[in-house]
């Protein structure tokens, strides 16, 4: 009786049992630590005869399983899991990935060892990179005329900027997106301006003008409201 692995290797010591021709008999299969049995070659169960008879168990290593997660810092899985697998007693080593929009922070559970009989969990945890949108204020030529602002916000959130009202300006142009989605790179979002000329001020000569027209009109008024008056007064 041999013990074997898949490959054709001795497992354990062979054994040799012996019997009367015709005298029946029956082979046990037996464990062999970390292999799982296969198949048998021969007949467990037979007679004894005058030739030699040979029966070989055949086992295959036992194999472990590594599971390796991506998670972020809620434990949200931002990737599929990846399952290697491989002879128990093999040693295994398991790096963190490039995960677009994240940055790697720990790992739990060991990225290098042995495969075991027992499922082994590895979990890599990554956080959200942040973009920033990075807003400009400037007049035509370019020079700025106030600070700049930025905002940020997760890689792939929403972001919305918001028009800033300066006094003396107004917008003539925006370059860049006003609105849409935060990068990995920095965006930027330039707001032009240009000042607001000062109202014509009349002139001394057209202030009097005015003034006299003004009066005029009050007078008018006046006298509209007073002849009113006395043609009621008349009527009584």
């Amino acid at each position: 009786v041999k013990y074997e692995d898949v490959n054709g290797k001795t497992l354990k010591e062979e054994k040799i049992i012996t019997g009367y021709v015709d005298e029946e008999y029956k082979l046990e299969r037996e464990e062999i630590e970390d292999y799982n049995f296969v198949e048998v070659k021969g007949s467990e169960t037979g007679k004894f005869t005058e030739e030699n008879q040979t029966v070989i168990f055949v086992y295959e290593k036992q194999k472990g399983k590594v599971i390796v997660k991506y998670q972020d810092e809620e434990g949200n899985s931002i990737k599929e899991d990846v399952i290697f697998t491989d002879e128990v007693g093999v040693e295994y080593s398991v790096n963190e990935e490039t995960i677009d929009g994240y940055e790697y922070i720990e790992v739990v559970g060991n990225k290098e060892g042995k495969y075991t009989k027992e499922d082994q969990v590895i979990v890599y945890k990554y956080k959200r990179i942040k973009g920033r949108i990075i807003i400009i204020y400037e007049d035509p030529n370019g020079e700025k005329i106030r600070d700049d602002d930025v905002i940020t916000g997760e890689v792939g959130k929403d972001y919305k900027v918001n028009r800033n009202e300066i006094d003396g300006y107004e917008i003539i142009e925006v370059i860049g997106n006003e609105e849409g989605k935060y990068k990995v790179e920095d965006q930027y979002v330039r707001f032009k301006y240009k000042k607001i000329e000062n109202p014509v001020i009349p002139q001394t000569g057209q202030n009097r003008i005015l003034y006299v027209i003004m009066v005029m009109i009050i007078i008018a008024c006046i006298g509209t409201i007073m002849y009113i008056k006395t043609i009621q007064d008349t009527k009584k």
